[in-house]
């Protein structure tokens, strides 16, 4: 079962007159790290790719993260994916601070 989070990046600085690739990466948590291809679709997922740009003449884009709900282990614990935007691209995240719990 997949489920789709959709969350808006905004660049800073100028607007540009070609697209710019978002490029995301998981950062590292203590413990119960969600797994990329397990938990959520992995950020370098080719299908994904189109959609990781902030298009020309733009500075805002939506973009998804897709979360995968079939592993079992979710019925006994929780996993945590925390990532960020990689450096080449000075972005940040427009949203509230709502957290968001995923139930299977």
């Amino acid at each position: 079962m997949l489920d789709t989070i959709w969350f808006d990046v905004e660049t800073s600085g100028y607007v540009t007159d070609y697209p710019r690739t978002i490029s995301f990466e998981q950062m590292a948590v203590d413990s119960n790290a969600a797994i990329p291809d397990v938990h959520y679709v992995a950020f370098d997922n080719p299908e994904l790719q189109n959609v990781y740009v902030v298009p020309a003449h733009s500075t805002r884009v939506r973009v998804p993260l897709v979360v995968k709900k079939d592993d079992p282990e979710l019925e006994k614990k929780q996993f945590i994916l925390r990532f960020c935007i990689k450096e080449e691209l000075y972005c940040y995240l427009w949203q509230d601070k709502t957290n968001i719990e995923y139930e299977k």
